[in-house]
């Protein structure tokens, strides 16, 4: 007779696999586990990510520290000076943690050292719409707009995170930074009824160097003088307001005050080049000769001669104040070294103008715009406005518009920048050129240059 064994029982077949499919999972979930950690602590040199962040899937967690370990490595490039790598760094670390604020700002810090405005805004735009009442966030932000010059995008931005209710904790810097914008972007009096909305903004001190630019711009400037003095005295105040002072008190007639506020400013802010400047050129405003004193200069240049941006700021200085034999000294000596010397060229050609020698300058221009085809655009904007400038002093249409049309296509990408030209054009009362900028760029052609050297006047 045949043995005949039971069939199994399906519930223990059942029981098996899931048994068997249990052990195959924990398997995996073990190996992924220890695959997942081992890559972070021995392939990414990551020593704070721990076995139970992996093995719960705390993704967030885990992006803060790699994020942090990515943010330590892009300071030390930055510190290093290895850019690339740190903007490679940087930018990693801002996309796995986009909510951690210092970081953000700190990338912000470094985009516009190397000089990547547009992206360090973007950069700060981003947190802020993610975190629109951190105060650090909109300071950062708003202080980068405006002094980009991008005041329609910081109203816009304004407008479309906090609508009309600037209220709250940070109203009155919201509100400040609406004035401000308000300010640059369509003038005083536009300014000046928006400020009568925020009688609270008369107590906030930040706010104090806001209302004074809006009384100069107003025809009430020694309002505007006296309210910025005694807020320079009284308040924390930024260098850009003892600077701003000391020209309203030199254009008033005040040059012994204007002295006194360049003194404060460098008592203040010993190691800042700019207040420095700003010393240098109140001692020659209150000098006998108006010039600066050839001590002065040598003290200058000795103080901060482990800074680059020394002799161009001097030379900047030399240009704008119309101090012709310094300013071609410098461009002499920028030259003799085979240094880059446009800037150089541009301050001497704005000592040209300024001592009414306007054929000269236009054939400095002439020879810069000859070795200027490998230029960033921000020299080019700078060269083209010069040109623009000195081609209507020299009642040259064609050249007026020409140079315009170069400009337009210099500033193509920044809508803003455009902007800010015409108007400026409009007021000096260059009609040709705000015609140009108001229309769409057209094809440039090419202006003729008679050498390629820069010649030294004497």
């Amino acid at each position: 007779m045949k043995n005949l064994s039971p069939a199994p029982e399906p519930n223990r077949v059942l029981r098996k696999l899931a048994l068997y499919g249990l052990i195959g999972l924990v398997s995996c979930y073990v190996l992924v586990v220890a695959a997942g950690y081992s890559w972070l602590r021995y392939a990414r040199k990551n020593t704070s990510v721990s076995v139970v962040d992996v093995a719960l899937f705390r993704v967030t967690a885990v992006r803060r520290s790699i994020a942090a370990q990515q943010f330590a490595k892009a300071k030390e490039a930055w510190e290093a000076k290895n850019y690339q790598a740190a903007f490679l760094a940087y930018s990693f670390a801002v996309q796995q943690d986009p909510a951690n604020i210092p970081g953000r700002l700190e990338a912000a810090d470094f985009l516009r050292t190397i000089g990547a405005d547009k992206l360090a805004i973007v950069q700060l735009e981003v947190g802020l719409t993610r975190t629109p009442q951190d105060q650090r966030l909109i300071k950062k932000t708003f202080d980068a707009l405006t002094g980009a010059g991008r005041d329609r995008q910081a109203l816009e931005l304004l407008h479309r995170l906090y609508g009309e209710k600037l209220a709250g904790e940070q109203g009155p810097m919201l509100q400040n930074f609406k004035v401000l914008a308000t300010l640059n972007a369509e003038g005083g009096e536009a300014a000046k009824k928006l400020l009568a909305n925020f009688p609270e903004l008369a107590g906030y001190p930040p706010a104090i160097p806001v209302i004074a630019r809006i009384y100069r711009e107003t025809a009430e400037r020694l309002k505007a003088s006296d309210l910025l003095e005694k807020y320079i005295v009284s308040q924390p105040a930024r260098m850009e307001d003892y600077a701003l002072l000391a020209t309203w008190q030199e254009a008033d007639g005040r040059p012994d005050r204007a002295m006194e506020t360049a003194r404060l400013s460098w008592a203040k802010f010993p190691k800042d080049l700019t207040a420095r400047v700003l010393l240098l050129e109140m001692t020659a405003v209150n000098s006998v000769a108006a010039i600066p004193a050839q001590s002065d200069i040598e003290s200058y240049l000795h103080d901060f001669a482990d800074r680059p941006e020394v002799i161009t700021q001097l030379a900047t200085l030399c240009g704008r104040k119309g101090w012709m034999a310094q300013a071609r000294t410098l461009y002499e000596l920028g030259a003799v070294r085979q240094s880059d010397i446009g800037l150089l060229a541009l301050a001497f050609g704005d000592a040209l103008v300024r001592n009414n020698r306007i054929r000269e300058a236009a054939e400095i221009l002439g020879h810069i715009e000859a070795q200027s085809a490998e230029a960033s655009p921000a020299f080019l904007v700078q060269l083209r406005l010069r040109q623009v400038v000195v081609a209507a002093a020299l009642r040259q249409s064609e050249e007026v518009r020409e140079y315009a049309r170069r400009l337009a296509v210099a500033m193509r990408n920044d809508t803003e920048a455009i902007e800010r030209s015409r108007k400026y054009f409009q007021k000096v009362g260059i009609p040709e050129a705000v015609a140009e900028l108001s229309e769409r760029p057209v094809k440039v052609r090419a202006v003729p240059v008679k050498s390629e050297k820069p010649p030294v006047k004497s």
